[in-house]
């Protein structure tokens, strides 16, 4: 078998029929100059779990409900306080080495403010979700899920995704029903495992001028 059949192969591959495209009619955004603003981007992640663990699905919920969504804790840094263009929290689902972290955009003069910041959210992070937080983010894990699996092409893209990590082919409704099960004792344990205020993995920043 292998490349052997192709060697028995005569004549030239059949002309393909031409792709018609119609014309795409876009606009095109300049920034505006700012004098005198610049963007800081930080990055500042910890040790995920392991990304076949239940862990993992219980650290998804957490970083979702502290960072990941629109009423994650974090987003009143940038509501309330005024200290970021924009912070989330998620995942990077590496197979060597899973990273759960913060992203945030402020303003350069304000990057010592933000880092505290963010460092005082996470010492109050490692107290745990209050139950109203984990039952919420069960409901928008769900639905983010199945927004993003509405299609066959985009469930076997998935499932290929985790076909590499060596998880089952009924991973997704395992994936439910850990997700329906999970416990706020269990997400608050995995929450102090993962987290620490002056423990980082790693910190990066960097400035962008804006003119």
């Amino acid at each position: 078998l292998g490349l052997a059949p192709l060697a028995e192969l005569q004549g030239r591959a059949p002309a393909s029929a031409p792709i018609e495209i119609k014309p795409l009619e876009s606009e095109i955004h300049a920034p505006f100059a700012m004098p005198g603003k610049t963007q800081v981007n930080l990055y500042i992640g910890w040790h995920a779990p392991e990304i076949t663990s239940g862990d993992w699905v219980l650290w998804e919920l957490a970083a979702k409900a502290i960072g990941g969504d629109l009423a994650g804790r974090l987003w009143k840094l940038r509501q309330g306080e005024g200290l970021a263009y924009s912070v989330w929290m998620e995942s990077d689902a590496l197979a060597e080495q899973p990273i759960g972290y913060v992203y945030m955009a402020t303003a350069a003069e304000k990057r010592e403010s933000a880092l505290a910041a963010i460092r005082r959210e996470i010492g109050a992070a490692q107290a745990g979700l209050m139950p109203e937080e984990l039952e919420r983010v069960k409901v928008s894990f769900l639905a983010n899920l199945n927004r993003l699996d509405r299609t066959a092409a985009r469930r076997s893209r998935r499932h290929a995704a985790w076909w590499v990590y060596g998880l089952p082919a009924d991973y997704r409704e395992q994936l439910t029903g850990m997700v329906e099960r999970a416990a706020l004792p269990d997400v608050n344990r995995v929450i102090r495992d993962v987290l620490h205020p002056d423990r980082f993995v790693f910190v990066e920043a960097g400035a962008v001028d804006a003119e």
